[in-house]
């Protein structure tokens, strides 16, 4: 299995400090660091990411749309953070595909549990849908 990269969205240096040592610990290094919506685009266009982690204050575009953008790339997971969210803005980014929404102060455990769980969930529906394509394929060969 391909090693896990992670895509981590945010502007202050503090929360991306204790962010990117604790996903570095977990995922072997393998994280990249972006501080707006636009470059998190450019980045996943060129190198696409696992799953990306995008704090819900972003300069210019806002959290939401950098949800729908990347879930129109594909099917990666999506896990936002943010400062006293709404219901409303949960239920926004739950409608739009994320799979998960954190408040801050961040429980940085628990969103690296919710991170391994919804890459072990996008791991899963590959091997389904590689197994499936297979299942099709020989039915037209035969």
């Amino acid at each position: 299995m391909p090693t896990d990269k992670i895509l981590l969205v945010e502007s202050n240096p503090r929360i991306i400090e204790t962010l990117v040592d604790a996903f570095v610990r977990r995922f072997n290094g393998n994280v990249t660091c972006v501080s707006t919506a636009e470059d998190a685009l450019d980045v996943e266009m060129l190198e696409p990411h696992t799953l990306t982690v995008a704090d819900t204050a972003l300069r210019g575009m806002d959290a939401i749309a950098l949800a729908q953008h990347l879930r129109a790339l594909s099917d990666r997971p999506v896990i936002l953070m943010g400062d006293s969210p709404t219901a409303a803005e949960v239920i926004e980014a739950m409608r739009c595909g994320v799979v998960d929404f954190f408040s801050k102060p961040l429980e940085v455990e628990a969103l690296v549990a919710s991170m391994e769980c919804a890459i072990a969930a996008h791991h899963r529906q590959r091997l389904s849908q590689r197994s499936e394509e297979r299942r099709v394929g020989k039915e037209c060969r035969s």
